[in-house]
């Protein structure tokens, strides 16, 4: 789980010479260079802001990093660099 390392990679996004990477088993995203150099990662598992439950997709739309999960159907809306904006929630069934 070291920087870099991947386990069950899903979504992908690239903007400005940075990528985006869903790390859905380890409950975070992980950043890399445009050259594949380890660069970050952030979120960990859990529940609340910035706490990520099995992150699938990754969107980058203007200056904020959109983040959906394959458990809860939650989608974090973060900074670029993956500081906690808001945290949109299903409606209950």
């Amino acid at each position: 789980s070291g920087a870099g390392c991947l386990h069950d990679p899903r979504g992908v996004a690239v903007h400005g010479g940075t990528v985006w990477v869903a790390d859905m088993c380890n409950h975070r995203v992980a950043l890399f260079t445009a050259e594949g150099a380890p660069a970050g990662a952030f979120g960990r598992h859990g529940s609340g802001p910035g706490r990520m439950q099995y992150p699938a997709g990754v969107a980058v739309s203007r200056s904020l990093l959109l983040v959906s999960e394959y458990v809860g159907g939650r989608l974090h809306v973060l900074s670029l660099r993956g500081d906690a904006l808001q945290l949109l929630t299903p409606p209950p069934a």
